[in-house]
Formats: structure tokens, sequence, C-alpha cells
């Protein structure tokens, strides 16, 4: 595929996108209910960075995960999530009029 112009060239030619405190947001997709939780997500993610805020979203076997860093965003999306090929990890995106997702912690 050609490069994107807006910015480097990212896995899959996707991009990370800041939030305005400059934290990175990335989406886990088809989690498995029996993972899609706060201790097993953070627990796994922490490995990367540190996480700043963590959703999840049970019917949409879904988590959105923010790093406090780049760097650490782009390190995670390198690895199957909990070794689960079938676990999707797709860069965070806003859309039209959407807030990113806060850094205060989320509540379940």
């Amino acid at each position: 595929p050609p490069p994107d112009r807006r910015g480097h060239q990212r896995k899959g030619g996707l991009r990370l996108e800041r939030n305005e405190a400059g934290g990175v947001s990335v989406v886990a997709e088809r989690v498995p209910p029996s993972v899609n939780n706060m201790d097993v997500l953070n627990e796994y993610f922490a490995r990367f960075g540190p996480v700043s805020a963590l959703q999840i979203n049970q019917n949409r076997h879904e988590a959105i995960v923010t790093f406090a860093r780049m760097e650490h965003a782009e390190e995670a999306l390198r690895w199957p999530v909990l070794n689960d090929p079938s676990i999707g990890l797709r860069p965070w995106r806003a859309k039209a009029g959407q807030r990113a997702p806060n850094e205060a912690p989320a509540l379940e």
C-alpha cells in the first residue's frame, strides 16, 4: 500500500492519534468475555508501559486501552493480545464529534 502521507507508516497503514494529554489509545476487539476485565487487561497491557485509562465494553467485546506514551502503544500493537491471535488490536480513532477517552480511570 502507498505510504500514509499524514504520518509514519504503521502496521496495516493505521496511524496512532494522541489525545489532549498526549496519551495514545488502542482498541482491543473480539475480546473473550473471560478475559475482558480490568484485572486481566491491565496486567497484560502494563507490561508495555503505564496504562493511564482502561475502558471495558462487555457488550461489544471491546476494551479501550490508553497508554501515557506513544511508543508503548506502538509496542503493544506488535504482539497478539494475551497470545490470542483472534483478539484484534488497532489504533483508537476519534469519530466526528467524539471525545477521546479521558485520562481519568474509567469506571466499569
